[in-house]
């Protein structure tokens, strides 16, 4: 590379922080790669680095770049310490790593809110919750009216059946003035769960209609049905298209698990990556990461993948499995909305099983309003919005079931926790794998849980759930129908 002269390293710097600000991440990442050559002592363009990269999956890059950020002695180094923790835990699955990091983040400044959060958020996926339960008494001694905390505290009571002493804490805090509104969707949406818990079913819809009204007057994006309609529809006419050739042997063999989210994905993958063949990998990042980033404007670009494109994409996501240290195993992507690629999963995956996780769908809908989302799920918020998205959902699950007919299983939560062993019999057939008697043994769960289910599937298999929307039925027995009615045509 050509030595740079000072002026031109700091023309450099001002292009790739106006190219970081724009969003251009790719053309910024490049340029933050050259101006660490051209002046390698300045710790912000590490820094500025290790973002870029981990925003291009280049993880082990990124905590190369963090590393000589803290080296070179960075402003705030437990920012650095805390990005770190989340490439460690999110990323390359290693949660001891991870609290390490965390732990050096608070030992700099023990006010650091978003590290004593995030490590409250490792010891639930871990399932302790006592660890769980200081963390987060850790942050409301620092910020009382922490939303994040308080709704955590308020899901571990639910947990241990100690919701009716959790309540009063949070309607003080929702009284308290000062309470910001993000804070406050977030208690309110724990208020409406522990009244659930509690059996008080009319005060918990009417809380969970304020939570949710609340969370569309923040600045979370909007649904809009139309434009989902027309995605659906571009979706479904880009496919079939070509076919990579097989994986080589001795890679993992990925199963993917979708559906709508709260269907029960998580609660099947618990239990099948309970059996000796099977390594469970949670919500993989990488396929919704790739449409995004390399196969843009999709699906339009999918008519232009050949099979050798495929293959490239193909040993791309299974390089993206390696940290789960799979071997030549199956390897579970319970990501709920890959339903929308199933075409792309076997255009890369010619022979990939899909498992499609259905429950009766107004306990669904139910399931999903009461949980916040943040700005994850658009239409989370407003049962209009999710009859808009049903329609669409199912329409694309039509599709693919034409047209991958023996590919696709779908598997039925409400009977999953009424009756397991066949449910998972016919998931294990469909996969080729004789039955594993561990399957039906929590005492064998072992590893890290990330999801908004991490309480739930901790504890014993019950079928609560199911049936669930009775008690609501005053509200909400007209949806049941025309959900009912849906579900039943084609």
């Amino acid at each position: 590379m050509t030595t740079l002269t000072t002026a031109d390293a700091a023309e450099l710097a001002a292009l790739a922080e106006m190219q970081l600000k724009e969003g251009d991440g790719a053309a910024a990442l490049e340029s933050y790669r050259a101006l660490v050559v051209a002046r390698p002592d300045h710790a912000d363009d590490w820094f500025n680095l290790g973002y870029l990269e981990r925003n291009f999956r280049n993880h082990h890059a990124a905590l190369s770049a963090y590393d000589r950020a803290l080296a070179l002695g960075v402003a705030r180094p437990e920012e650095v310490y805390l990005n770190r923790a989340l490439i460690l835990s999110e990323d390359l699955y290693q949660p001891e790593a991870a609290e390490t990091a965390l732990r050096a983040a608070l030992d700099i400044n023990p006010l650091f809110i978003a590290a004593w959060l995030n490590l409250g958020n490792l010891h639930e996926d871990g399932g302790d919750p006592d660890a769980a339960l200081a963390t987060f008494e850790t942050v409301l001694a620092i910020k009382p009216l922490n939303g994040r905390a308080l709704s955590r505290i308020a899901g571990i009571a639910v947990f241990r059946q100690r919701a009716e002493t959790t309540l009063p804490r949070l309607i003080t805090a929702l009284e308290n003035p000062q309470l910001p509104l993000p804070d406050a969707v977030e208690v309110r949406f724990a208020v409406g769960q522990l009244l659930d818990a509690m059996g008080w079913y009319d005060e918990a819809f009417q809380a969970m209609l304020t939570a949710n009204q609340a969370h569309r007057e923040t600045d979370a994006p909007r649904f809009f049905p139309q434009e989902e309609a027309a995605r659906a529809q571009r979706i479904a006419a880009s496919f079939p298209i070509a076919a990579a050739p097989p994986p080589p042997t001795g890679r993992p063999v990925p199963v993917f698990i979708c559906g709508l989210f709260r269907s029960g994905s998580t609660l099947l993958e618990q239990m099948l990556g309970r059996h000796a063949a099977i390594t469970p990998g949670g919500e993989q990042e990488y396929l919704p990461w790739m449409i995004q980033n390399k196969l843009q404007p999709w699906p339009e670009t999918a008519s232009q993948l050949t099979p050798a494109a495929l293959h490239e994409l193909q040993r791309d996501y299974l390089a993206s499995l390696a940290p789960l240290n799979a071997g030549a195993g199956m390897v579970t992507d319970k990501r709920p909305d890959n339903y929308l690629h199933i075409g792309l999963i076997k255009a890369m995956f010619p022979a990939a099983r899909i498992i499609h996780t259905v429950r009766r769908p107004i306990d669904n809908f139910l399931s999903i309003w009461f949980l916040h989302f943040g700005t994850g799920v658009r239409y989370g918020s407003d049962f209009d919005d999710m009859l808009a998205h049903y329609r669409h959902y199912l329409q694309l699950m039509r599709h693919w079931t034409r047209h991958f007919t023996a590919d696709i299983l779908n598997v039925d939560y409400d009977r999953l926790v009424s009756d397991p062993e066949p449910e998972l019999q016919r998931a294990l057939d469909f996969l080729g794998l004789p039955w594993d008697a561990a399957c039906l043994d929590p005492s064998t769960d072992a590893g890290m849980v990330r999801t908004a289910s991490v309480w739930q599937v901790r504890q014993p298999l019950h079928g609560r759930s199911s049936g669930r929307w009775q008690n609501y039925a005053a509200h909400i027995g007209d949806l049941a129908a025309e959900l009912d009615r849906l579900a039943a045509d084609g």
